[in-house]
């Protein structure tokens, strides 16, 4: 018997960077691009040698960072949801409303992280099997799996 790699580990590259819905509670989900995605690599190409110097060096002040951390994960990981509220009040999503939420709730933006690091979430076998036991898959759950 041997281990086929392409089954285990290829990933749908189009919800990598495109998102997958996770659902968070009944009636609330998010969608996430996957860390690493081609559009987070490309931001993070763009931050320049200088500031990315600071960030290796760790010499990058705390709140600059996370400011400029929320907004990578605003243009590239967290891409939309459905159904949450703050304090009671539902709210739509948008750029601006993900950035404030991140910011507000730091358990929040480690849980949207934790979600786009999970490789499972975009791997092929997993989405099958994911797909083949939900009743109605989402029209925006990815029709066309590729490899990595």
């Amino acid at each position: 018997m041997t281990f086929d790699l392409q089954k285990e580990f290829a990933t749908d590259e189009k919800s990598e960077l495109e998102g997958a819905w996770e659902e968070l509670a009944e009636g609330a989900r998010i969608l996430v691009a996957r860390v690493g995605n081609d559009h987070y690599t490309e931001r993070f190409k763009r931050l320049g040698k200088g500031l990315q110097r600071q960030i290796d060096r760790g010499t990058l002040p705390e709140k600059k960072g996370r400011t400029i951390f929320i907004a990578i994960m605003v243009d590239t990981i967290l891409l939309n949801w459905e159904g949450l509220a703050d304090k009671g009040q539902p709210i739509e999503y948008s750029k601006e409303n993900a950035r404030t939420m991140l910011q507000a709730y730091p358990d929040f933006r480690q849980l949207v992280w934790d979600i786009a690091s999970d490789a499972d979430l975009y791997r092929i076998k997993d989405r099958e099997e994911d797909l083949g036991n939900s009743s109605a898959p989402s029209s925006s759950d990815s029709d066309t799996p590729t490899k990595n």
